[in-house]
């Protein structure tokens, strides 16, 4: 394969995704501070453990993104005629909230004074989700359920 052949191939996945990916990403910011917003005011005025409360911040912010997503990130790829859209993105996102989770875990345990600095850590482990959400829920949403093409 030549060179003009493969940045042509590129430039066409990139144009492919860009719409898409820019809205999936003002959503994923939207949520990471709705995310914050809650962790903080869990830790900060009732009390709990940074832990425990990420748990909670991170179920919260799920339920935001799906509905935000299904409406507005992937309305280009057509409405998705299956029922239930919710269990199966939650299923997404809580694999990524796990990869999210563990970074997080590790920058916090690795680095203590990242627990008077949690936007550090929740963002290292935004981070590390956000692709594997953004591919994974891209064929979600998707009207027909395969894969979407580039």
């Amino acid at each position: 394969m030549k060179l003009a052949s493969i940045s042509a191939n590129i430039g066409t996945l990139i144009d492919a995704h860009a719409g898409t990916f820019t809205r999936f990403v003002a959503v994923g910011a939207f949520g990471f501070l709705a995310d914050y917003a809650i962790l903080i005011y869990l830790v900060s005025a009732l009390g709990a453990d940074p832990f425990s409360a990420r748990v909670i911040s991170v179920t919260l912010a799920i339920l935001l993104t799906w509905a935000l997503n299904k409406s507005w990130s992937f309305r280009t790829l057509g409405r998705n005629r299956r029922t239930g859209t919710l269990l199966p993105y939650y299923g997404i996102q809580l694999t990524g909230a796990l990869l999210n989770f563990a970074t997080y875990s590790l920058f916090l345990i690795l680095t203590p004074f990242a627990v008077n600095h949690l936007i550090i850590p929740m963002a290292f482990g935004s981070a590390v989700a956000l692709f594997f959400n953004y591919l994974l829920g891209r064929r979600l949403f998707r009207a027909d359920g395969r894969r979407a093409k580039a």
